[in-house]
């Protein structure tokens, strides 16, 4: 038996599924494809190109449904696995002491450029960074408009501890805890709880639309809360049932169903802006069809994914440790990278791939020169600099 196969052995012993770490690396690298495209899109981003490009919201609103969605459930599933092994103290210390100090690095010196660089932008401060960060960024300034300090792409990071900690108090406060719960449900049947998810999704996004759209602030953002953690919820309560194995028997029919999806939830947005549906009615259906289409695609994934790529790699292991400190870093470095080629009038065509390229490579020399193997830097980024390894 060789190594792989041994490895893959203890893997299924413990539950391990590679199949959904591949998905959580593709989707913080989707961050980066679609932070470069925020640059070209008419909608509001820290800084814009000057070169607008209509046609890129669509594949951009193509992935709005389901990319962060994506996340939080993932998320949900390995943390179900980690507070089953380690108890509902423990998980909640050992996740606190990864993600905390990324956080409070990120709010206090990676993400002040960005704020810095959006306000240059606006002529709303005069040059020199080091004086915006100690007088109006650190002192807690709201006069030009934005909240400062601010997490801004690291929102996930808070969100994401809060439901670590609602997970850790409900598997401690409930009789036998997530898995009982987990079990209960599951006994209505597997399909009626991924419909039930579906239904939650699609509820949750109407609701956001009619009454509190996200605000990623975490204390007034409670229509979000209901979406993101419902779909964490869900990843914790399905991973551990079969409904993985499901997904990958029916991996064709859900493919060809997030496609038409994909389709027909394109064509509903083009007929909602021509006007085909009464303004009140608009973000109901859409909200509906984005929960619906968003989940289809979440389903899809997973089953191809467990089909095509459960099993260990060199690379994934890699790619596991990196993919923390690359987002924590990716969209500064995106950010001041667009503000030197923006003045070099560059055509469009070459100016985002080679942002995209740039960050992605800037990211991956500062994960490997600087942080992977220091004592002090690698803990800031959530990995234990004995290993290099994720803590």
């Amino acid at each position: 038996m060789s190594l792989d196969e041994r490895s893959a052995g203890r893997s299924a012993a413990e539950g391990r599924q590679y199949f959904l770490d591949w998905l959580r690396v593709t989707a913080f690298g989707l961050l980066i494809v679609y932070h470069t495209g925020m640059l070209y899109v008419p909608w509001d981003f820290h800084i814009k190109s000057p070169c607008i490009l209509e046609w890129l919201t669509w594949p951009m609103v193509a992935l709005n449904p389901w990319r962060l969605a994506l996340l939080f459930f993932i998320s949900g599933v390995a943390c179900r696995h980690l507070l089953d092994r380690q108890g509902p103290g423990a998980f909640l210390r050992g996740r606190a002491l990864r993600l905390l100090p990324v956080l409070i690095l990120g709010v206090l010196v990676i993400v002040p450029p960005q704020s810095y660089l959006e306000l240059r932008q606006d002529g709303a401060i005069p040059p020199g960074f080091l004086r915006f960060w100690l007088q109006h960024y650190l002192a807690a300034d709201q006069s030009f408009g934005l909240i400062l300090p601010t997490w801004n792409h690291l929102w996930f990071l808070p969100y994401l501890l809060v439901y670590v900690g609602l997970l850790s108090m409900l598997d401690a406060a409930l009789p036998g805890g997530i898995e009982r719960l987990a079990r209960g449900l599951l006994r209505r049947g597997l399909p009626a709880l991924l419909v039930a998810v579906g239904l939650w999704f699609a509820a949750s996004n109407v609701v956001a639309l009619e009454f509190r759209p996200d605000t990623h602030a975490l204390l007034d953002d409670w229509a979000a809360h209901l979406r993101w953690f419902g779909l964490f919820l869900a990843g914790a309560l399905l991973a551990k049932s079969s409904v993985w194995n499901l997904l990958q028997a029916r991996r064709a029919e859900l493919a060809l169903a997030a496609l038409g999806c994909l389709l027909a939830f394109l064509a509903l947005r083009y007929g909602l802006r021509a006007g085909m549906a009464p303004e009140a009615w608009v973000r109901p259906i859409y909200g509906s069809a984005a929960g619906i289409f968003g989940w289809v695609v979440i389903l899809a994934l997973c089953g191809l994914a467990k089909a095509w790529f459960d099993r260990p790699s060199p690379l994934l292991s890699y790619l596991n440790r990196a993919v923390l400190p690359l987002y924590a870093l990716h969209q500064t470095l995106l950010i001041l990278l667009a503000a030197v080629l923006f003045v070099c009038d560059l055509p469009v065509l070459v100016e985002a791939p080679l942002l995209f390229a740039l960050t992605l490579a800037g990211c991956w020399v500062l994960y490997e020169l600087a942080i992977r193997r220091s004592r002090v830097l690698a803990p800031l980024f959530g990995l234990d600099s004995r290993k290099g390894s994720e803590r």
